[in-house]
Parts: C-alpha cells; structure tokens; sequence
C-alpha cells in the first residue's frame, strides 16, 4: 500500500508559480485534496496491515480484516468516488487515479477472499493462489499509479505549477 502512494505522497506540495488558467486552480484543487484525504487513509491502512501481518489466528486475522482494513479501503474508494472534477484536465487526471483506485480495490477485494478462505480452513493451494491474484492486482494499481503520477508531473508542467523539488 505504502508504494501505492509514494509517488502522490512525494509531490504533496504544490507550488503555485504562475496559475492563473480554470484548469490550473482545479488541478492545484484536486491534487491538494487528494492528498490531504486519501494519503492520511492510506498511512492508516499501512499501519492497520502492518498489524495484520502479526496475527496468527486465520479467525482472528479475518475479523482484524473486517474491522480495521476493509472499512478504510471502503473510505479511500469513496473520497476519490465522491470527487467531480470540472475541467478537462482534472477529468483525465481523475481518471487515471480512477483505474488505480480500482484495480487496487479489486486487489483488496481478492485479498478478503483470501482471509475469509484461510479462515474457513480452506485448502492452502486456493488461499495462495487468491494471495498471488490479489499481488498481481497491486501490482498493476502501482504501475497505474506511476502512470498518474507522471501524468500529474506533465500536467503541473503544462499549467506552471511547480511540484516541489523540481526546478522552475
């Protein structure tokens, strides 16, 4: 998870050198409250499978899921859902971090199974194969991500908006 946001989380901070465009103030807008809503839930959600990873018990670890993980990913997928942009720009911006969203939404979705499976002492081959399903779907949200990301790059250069860290 903590990969899924590093790149967003790197360019937290925006510049404003010389925005003056619609699409400029929206693109700041967004970024912004994506960053100020979904990294905060995504540190959370790091923490919360940090701990997960300690349980032992396939019972305890299912209701540890259900409680402390699935309910965080639910709220990361409604904040981005909830977001309407306006401009163009921001619209093919939202889009990307859309696909990433939910690729890594389906990722989690398998994930679940995969503990729900362990829990109800299923054969180990099935739960692994779940488990590798669900990597592969992270996987893919990460390079989505970076795909976005890099997006984000090209359209603050567009637009003047320094990302910090880069030169004007």
């Amino acid at each position: 998870m903590r990969r899924l946001f590093l790149l967003v989380i790197l360019t937290a901070v925006l510049g404003l050198v010389a925005c003056s465009s619609a699409e400029a103030d929206e693109l700041l807008e967004y970024h912004n409250t994506y960053v100020e809503s979904v990294n905060p839930k995504a540190d959370h959600l790091d923490a919360a499978l940090e701990e997960f990873a300690t349980i032992a018990s396939p019972e305890e670890a299912l209701e540890y899921h259900t409680e402390n993980i699935i309910p965080v990913a639910n709220d990361i997928m409604n904040l981005v859902n909830e977001m309407e942009p306006e401009t163009e720009v921001v619209k093919e911006l939202h889009e990307l971090r859309l696909e990433q969203l939910n690729t890594w939404n389906e990722g989690m979705e398998i994930r679940t199974e995969a503990v729900e499976k362990a829990a109800e002492m299923a054969d180990e081959q099935e739960i692994n194969q779940l488990v590798q399903q669900s990597d592969e779907k992270f996987m893919e949200a990460q390079e989505n991500a970076v795909v976005a990301d890099e997006r984000l790059v090209e359209m603050a250069n567009e637009h003047d908006i320094v990302l910090e860290g880069e030169e004007s």
